[in-house]
């Protein structure tokens, strides 16, 4: 998460010199204004040292900047409201974040209603992990500015920081009335996919990329939400579009390579993950997704040995450790096995499919009876999965458990006629199809 970047800043002279200051280096002058203001400084010399004073700021001269104003105060008794101002920014600049809020604060009180100022003091607030009030200190500028996406925005990211996440998004969503701000896009986006909002995010997705129709980000967050839907088609569409504005975007390049790799593309996969391996070759996915298409080629030590790689860079990431117990048991490796499902489940208890393998691992180690256990685990926490019947299924009648053998056929059954007919093509599903078709011809199950 990031913090809120740096606006459009002004500040005033008598409340009448406006000059716009962005501290990212994109600075605008509203001349209109400047022109009339300026002619109601106090002398020609005045005006030019104003600007000797901004050009110095903006340019980062700001040792010299600082002597200068430093002058000025001394002269006006620390009454001139935009040296001040910018002595402020500049403290903040150099990481002295109370001392510059101690000075907006002062130029607070020269001049009550500047909005830009009382942003300011927000913003500082912000730095100094003070969301509440910064979120005060906005209230108020709302009540004098009325309408403002800016702060809106800033309001919502300090609500974020205090996981107020519906307060945040009401905020965002009133900044988005007023600007369609890319940023604010940005924020609100990641907030609803943290909430779990997958559908109210790709619509926001949807309406950003109208606004910003070459935004690498958002077409490849927007294809990356649809991958989670399984709408394979839209996935490929916007994260191919990312890819033709950004042909180096690591995160488009690891998305389509994953729509290859689940349409068994594994040669296309391979090809993008190359790429992606010059660009960020400490990529702890890249090199899951990489052993994982070497396991669909059956090339099963150089799965492990990416695998680990993996593990080496995010050992803490439970779905390495999960993938890699796939990949030992297959290689009948089943110690191993066990052990990387037993740390997959360690890290994350939530997954069925864990438990599933985990009991299937157990049962060819001779352990029966925690075997049961798992299966049974497994299947609490999702009560659908295929998988797990036919398993389980195959696991009791090896063991002469055969009432309860048909029973898990009979389950595996109910839900495969439940999966659409294009969607049975799959090949993991055939496989499993088989299965279910041998055992039926045990206990006379037609499947």
């Amino acid at each position: 998460m990031s913090v809120p970047s740096d606006y459009l800043k002004s500040s005033s002279i008598n409340s009448e010199f406006n000059l716009d200051i962005s501290d990212d280096e994109d600075i605008i002058i509203n001349k209109p204004a400047l022109k009339v203001s300026t002619t109601k400084c106090p002398s020609e010399a005045w005006k030019n040292q104003l600007w000797h004073l901004y050009h110095l700021y903006v340019t980062k001269q700001h040792q010299e900047c600082l002597d200068i104003i430093e002058e000025i105060l001394k002269a006006t008794n620390n009454h001139s409201v935009y040296p001040l101002y910018l002595k402020a920014l500049i403290l903040r600049y150099n990481g002295e974040i109370e001392e510059s809020l101690e000075i907006l604060r002062m130029v607070e009180q020269l001049d009550p209603t500047n909005i830009i100022n009382i942003k300011q003091i927000g913003r500082s607030l912000f730095l100094l992990g003070k969301h509440r009030a910064a979120i005060e200190v906005y209230d108020d500028a709302l009540r004098l500015a009325g309408k403002d996406w800016e702060i809106y925005h800033n309001r919502g990211i300090c609500f974020m920081y205090l996981k107020d996440y519906r307060k945040a998004i009401e905020s965002f969503y009133k900044a988005l009335e007023i600007n369609n701000n890319d940023s604010t896009y940005t924020h609100l986006g990641k907030l609803l996919v943290l909430c779990g909002e997958y559908e109210e995010a790709i619509a926001l997705y949807e309406q950003a990329i109208t606004i910003s129709p070459d935004n690498v980000d958002f077409l490849t967050v927007l294809g990356l939400l649809y991958l989670r839907k399984d709408d394979y088609p839209c996935a490929f569409n916007y994260i191919g579009r990312a890819l033709s504005y950004d042909q180096t975007n690591i995160n488009g390049i690891l998305a389509a390579g994953s729509i290859m790799q689940n349409n068994y593309e594994f040669e296309g996969a391979l090809m993008k993950y190359r790429i992606g391996a010059v660009l960020n070759p400490d990529s702890f996915e890249l090199w899951n997704n990489i052993g994982m298409c070497f396991f669909g080629k059956n090339k099963i030590i150089a799965a492990i040995s990416c695998l680990k790689k993996a593990l080496y860079l995010a050992p803490n990431e439970w779905k390495i450790s999960y993938n890699l117990g796939l990949v030992h048991l297959k290689h009948e490796q089943y110690v191993s096995a066990f052990r990387f499902f037993t740390s997959a489940t360690n890290l994350y208890p939530k997954y069925s499919d864990t438990y599933i393998w985990l009991g299937v691992t157990l049962n060819k180690l001779g352990d029966f009876e925690n075997s049961k256990i798992a299966f049974h685990k497994g299947l609490d926490i999702n009560s659908l999965n295929i998988i797990g019947y036919i398993n389980f299924a195959v696991v009791l009648s090896e063991h002469c458990c055969h009432e309860d053998a048909k029973l898990n056929l009979f389950r595996f059954k109910e839900l495969y006629y439940q999966i659409p007919e294009e969607e049975r093509e799959d090949l993991d599903l055939i496989e499993m199809k088989e299965i279910a078709i041998a055992l039926g011809k045990k206990y006379n199950i037609t499947i």
